[in-house]
């Protein structure tokens, strides 16, 4: 291990640390995303999202477990149909706009850029 590899798992580690002494795994927010996968997943895997969601501890199978139950569970599609709906929405008002004003055309790129995205 290199010492730069080194001094990042031990920054890593020290966020954990910091994280572990001020917020309880209980305490954190959920996202859309977490609340949409815990509302459609069995038993067993809103089990597993429960116990293993924010462990720092994780395996690359827990990831890849919990990957497939976000997907599985429909909660991306429905955070995609979410976001699909907002930005008809925000276009339909920003259409409500003078079509000519400089302004109003980059509140609609600014709205455009903010959810087209590739991942």
């Amino acid at each position: 291990m290199t010492s730069r590899e080194r001094t990042e798992l031990t920054d890593r580690q020290a966020r954990v640390a910091e994280i572990k002494r001020t917020q309880k795994r209980s305490e954190r927010k959920r996202t859309v995303l977490v609340a949409l996968a815990l509302q459609h997943a069995d038993a067993n895997d809103r089990a597993f999202i429960a116990t293993r969601l924010g462990d720092p501890g994780l395996t690359p199978d827990d990831v890849e477990r919990l990957r497939g139950i976000l997907l599985g569970s429909g909660a991306v599609a429905g955070v995609e149909a979410l976001i699909a709906s907002l930005r008809a929405e925000a276009m339909a008002a920003l259409g409500t706009i003078d079509g000519t004003s400089d302004g109003a055309e980059m509140m609609r790129r600014l709205a455009q850029a903010l959810v087209d995205r590739s991942a």
